[in-house]
This record gives C-alpha cells, structure tokens and sequence, in this order.
C-alpha cells in the first residue's frame, strides 16, 4: 500500500533531532550503544526515504524501531541522564511505528506498541542483564 509519508518522515527527523540533543549529554564510554542506535537510525532513514517508488516496509521498519527501543532501554538501566528523556523518546519511537502500520484508508489501525523488558523472552532478557553489567562495568572504568 502506498503512503504519502511526508508526515512520517518529518516525525521522525523530529526524533532524530531530539535523539541527538540528549547523545551529546551521554559519557563518552557508551559511544558504542549510540553508534547502534545511530545506525538502526540510519537505516530507518534509508526505509522512509526510499519508499517513494514503494510502500514502507513495516516489518523492516518495525525491526529497527524494536532494536533502536531496545537500546534506549539500555540506556536508561544506565541512569546517564533523567529517564524522562528516554521514556519520550521510546514513547515517539512507538508513535512513529504505529503511523507507519496505520492503513492510508482510515481504518482502525492496530496499535503496535513495543512491549519492553517485562515481556521479553528469557534469553532476551539475560541478553539485557548482561549488556546492563557491561555498561556498570564500562562506567567504573569511565
């Protein structure tokens, strides 16, 4: 289905600003973990830049909105900043997905709100405690 996803567009290059702003605040010792966001971001770009001859494609979209939130999670067990600021902009991240799974007719548009930690597989889970311990660990290093 093809969209007109200016509107899309220009909600995430506002997030993207917004992303930007709080990086520049972040301890240069979890560059690594905003280079991935950073490149899931990329990506995302290159999604919603390139479907102009087709329809976005949400699954892919999806994927790396899950991965960048995923990220943005890691972040805040790392209490670097206020988690407010993570919160808003996982909350726009989830906005943004639901905008781009919205049917261009109108119709009921199924909310796709990425679940979090609390309902993650077991093994994704040990994957965020340990990246969590890295992070503890990177930052007594400093």
């Amino acid at each position: 289905m093809k969209k007109d996803n200016s509107q899309i567009k220009n909600h995430f290059r506002s997030i993207y600003y917004a992303f930007h702003r709080i990086i520049q605040k972040l301890p240069n010792s979890i560059d690594y973990l905003w280079q991935k966001i950073e490149e899931n971001n990329l990506n995302l770009w290159d999604e919603l830049d390139n479907c102009s001859d087709r329809s976005i494609n949400s699954k892919r979209a999806k994927f790396l909105i899950e991965s960048i939130v995923h990220y943005l999670s890691l972040l805040i067990g790392g209490h670097y900043l206020p988690d407010e600021n993570f919160d808003l902009l996982i909350k726009e991240y989830n906005k943004l997905l639901t905008e781009i799974n919205s049917p261009v007719n109108k119709k009921k548009a199924k909310k796709n709100i990425i679940k979090q930690d609390k309902n993650s597989s077991g093994e994704q889970k040990k994957a965020v405690q340990r990246q969590k311990r890295i992070i503890n660990f990177l930052r007594q290093r400093d």
